[in-house]
């Protein structure tokens, strides 16, 4: 069972203005997966892959091997961009009920 934490404002503040600091490199983090897709399909299709920094950190077949691998390495995998690297393109289907 989980438990909930009551945070201070004072850490909550500091914890929102770390991620707007941090928030550039974040996009262009998730911006090199389309500037890198070649290079990234011919590396590690079918995987999911973490960017940071503008480089691979981590990868693998499951989500849960990606997130131990960025705690592993003392990198948040909330501030990590994250993404399942695929040739195929995901097709959805929407169905209203």
């Amino acid at each position: 069972m989980s438990r909930l934490r009551i945070v201070p404002l004072p850490e909550l503040l500091a914890d929102v203005r770390e991620a707007l600091e941090d928030l550039p490199r974040y996009r262009a983090d998730h911006e090199y997966f389309g500037e890198h897709r070649a290079e990234l399909l011919a590396a590690y299709d079918g995987q999911w892959v973490a960017v940071y920094q503008q480089k691979v950190v981590a990868h693998g077949q499951n989500h849960e091997q990606v997130i131990a691998a960025l705690k592993e390495q003392g990198l948040r995998p909330s501030s990590t961009a994250i993404h399942f690297v695929i040739r195929k393109e995901p097709c959805f289907v929407l169905a209203a009920v």
